[in-house]
């Protein structure tokens, strides 16, 4: 067995990356979002759409609830849960990183449909992350659950950083002509490095 003052610090740095996995994918796709709407068919009105899939994606807490409700205390439900979410949410935004800009038709018209189904699976994951992390964390000291919450917050201070070192948005004007420097990075290498 390890002495405590090893896992204890190693345990706290497994929570906090564990509570980064809550809204990390999401957010990061969010903040590529000056890279992808030049790109995607639907222009301007993408943001609106992602915002309507990603909150159609509560649903997803009434599967949780018929779930825990079946197990009635007798499984430990979240823990197969909590495996499927976060391999949803990983193969989500791999495929994600190579079919972000590939479109369908649907009724006549492109749509940008492999960003959209591959969102709302992201959107399910993050919509699902905590309630089922903490029921998991009810299984550890009460100290780490610090832990989870500072691994929350970064799961939305690292994709915003990483959209900084990217450079989203450097447009610059010379002689009245708008210049727009290209990224530092792809939104494929952002949503591989999420």
């Amino acid at each position: 067995m390890w002495p405590s003052r090893i896992t204890t610090p190693l345990v706290y740095i497994l929570v906090t990356l564990f509570g980064v996995g809550t809204w990390l994918n999401l957010q990061g796709v969010f903040l590529q979002f000056p890279l992808i709407v030049p790109q995607a068919v639907e222009g301007w009105r993408l943001p609106a759409i992602m915002g309507l899939i990603a909150n159609s994606a509560i649903v997803a807490l009434f599967l949780v609830a018929i779930i825990r409700w079946c197990s009635r205390g007798k499984v430990a439900y979240e823990i197969p849960v909590n495996i499927g979410i976060l391999s949803i949410g990983t193969g989500a935004l791999f495929a994600l990183a190579f079919l972000w800009n590939k479109t369908s038709i649907i009724a006549g018209s492109r749509h940008s449909t492999y960003l959209m189904a591959l969102s709302f699976c992201l959107a399910l994951v993050d919509v699902t992350s905590n309630a089922t992390f903490m029921p998991f964390l009810n299984r550890y000291e009460l100290r780490f659950l610090n832990g989870f919450l500072f691994g929350e917050a970064l799961s939305s201070l690292l994709p915003g950083l990483l959209g900084l070192v990217q450079g989203v948005g450097g447009e610059i004007c010379q002689n009245g002509t708008s210049i727009q420097h290209p990224p530092r990075f792809s939104v494929q290498a952002n949503n591989v490095s999420d």
